[in-house]
């Protein structure tokens, strides 16, 4: 079976297909005459955004991809149009008009793995890749007969992935085992591995009239979460413990200064999301159970769930997940993004004083996250990120007043 006019796959394209299971021999760039999609049958056509030497979303060439493009996240206003747009276009069944190179792969390959995740259910998805980071896994949205979405696959690619996609399904049976009023988690539809690959299908959340990404703390969400198990006190050096063996001089001496300064204070220790982000949430059409106006907000990305977190690290994760690291100014603790936290600390029923014993904490701790990660894989990113959090503890350390009034000895 011959293929269409071809392009070579770059480098980056044919790495990304081969987290998939896809192979060169089963995938090629094609100019298809008049913009026309393939009328090969054994032969699924797909588009490349933003394009195939930088590619983030793999959408097929139907209605259903119109709905995953719309709700990505764009980086400027010009992304936001360009998505707009295309989304529209596919909306309106205009794909086969749309520019650019088509990817065509052959139907058994990746029809393979989403008939697994979907336990045989769906054979249409269309995939989406984060930032190239060490916890990078690609992420299938699964679509029914009808173009609706019916579930997201995760799927694990290296030892890494692997272990944080059976960490997530671990983590959700034991969100899931809790009554949420507030929030709600995603239901698990398969947990299981295919050529090595870790799947974990999820339920969707956050249909029609859903708002995503919200700019503000969720407060009664946050303030839920917090109180989901039972909590206990620690001092601030317990919950820290001692740097690992092989930590870096500036770690040992962050640390030492953190304890020196903070060490004693005790704090509230309990349930944690770990990612709690903009980018994960999104409130539902549903109300609030007995609360006029509100709504359930809908939460994913459970992998980083833990019990033993101080109360407000989710708050301090939120308010830096808005700073650029490769800004200046995003290591200061004074910024408008970190001035908030004594407030945010109070309206979710936390001492406000305590909200600069945490950050330190926090900046420690998603430090050794980091510092996890980047033994595994190397990234540049994550770690300008990593320099980032020191500098920014360091700072902290040094122009923050002493605020607390509860230390013990």
């Amino acid at each position: 079976m011959s293929l269409p006019t071809t392009l070579a796959l770059p480098a980056a394209l044919r790495s990304a297909l081969g987290e998939l299971g896809v192979s060169d021999q089963d995938a090629r760039l094609s100019l298809l005459p008049g913009g026309r999609r393939s009328t090969d049958a054994k032969l699924d056509a797909y588009l490349v955004l933003p394009s195939p030497d930088r590619p983030q979303l793999l959408v097929p060439l139907d209605a259903s991809g119109g709905e995953l493009i719309a709700e990505r996240r764009s980086g400027n206003q010009v992304d936001k149009v360009v998505k707009r747009a295309l989304s529209s276009a596919l909306r309106r069944g205009y794909a086969a008009q749309l520019p650019g190179p088509r990817l065509l792969i052959r139907g058994g390959s990746l029809r393979r793995l989403i008939e697994f995740a979907s336990s045989g259910a769906c054979h249409s998805a269309g995939v989406m890749w984060g930032p190239p980071r060490a916890n990078r896994k690609p992420v299938l949205r699964i679509f029914d007969a009808q173009a609706n979405t019916w579930g997201y696959a995760k799927v694990g690619i290296n030892e890494l992935t692997n272990e944080l996609v059976a960490a997530e399904a671990d983590r959700l049976a034991r969100v899931n085992a809790l009554t949420w009023r507030t929030l709600r988690p995603p239901q698990v539809l398969l947990d299981d591995s295919l050529d090595g690959r870790r799947v974990l299908t999820t339920a969707p959340l956050a249909g029609a009239g859903a708002e995503r990404q919200p700019s503000e703390l969720p407060l009664a969400a946050t303030q839920e979460l917090f109180a989901a198990v039972p909590t206990t006190d620690a001092t601030l050096a317990t919950i820290l413990g001692t740097p690992a063996e092989d930590a870096d001089a500036r770690v040992v001496e962050l640390t030492e200064l953190t304890v020196a300064r903070w060490g004693g204070r005790l704090l509230p220790v309990g349930a944690s999301h770990g990612d709690w982000t903009p980018w994960n949430m999104a409130y539902s059409g549903t109300p609030i159970e007995s609360t006029a106006g509100e709504r359930v907000l809908d939460v994913w990305d459970w992998e980083r769930f833990e019990t033993d977190r101080p109360l407000g690290f989710d708050i301090v994760h939120f308010a830096c997940s808005s700073l650029d690291a490769a800004r200046p100014e995003a290591a200061d603790p004074g910024s408008a993004a970190l001035a908030v936290l004594p407030g945010q600390f109070a309206a979710c029923g936390l001492d406000p004083l305590s909200s600069d014993a945490v950050l330190a904490a926090y900046l420690l701790l998603i430090v050794r996250r980091y510092d996890a990660d980047l033994a595994r894989e190397p990234v540049a990113s994550l770690a300008r990120r990593r320099e980032w959090a020191l500098d920014l503890l360091a700072r902290h350390l040094h122009h923050t007043p002493d605020r607390s009034v509860h230390e013990s000895a």
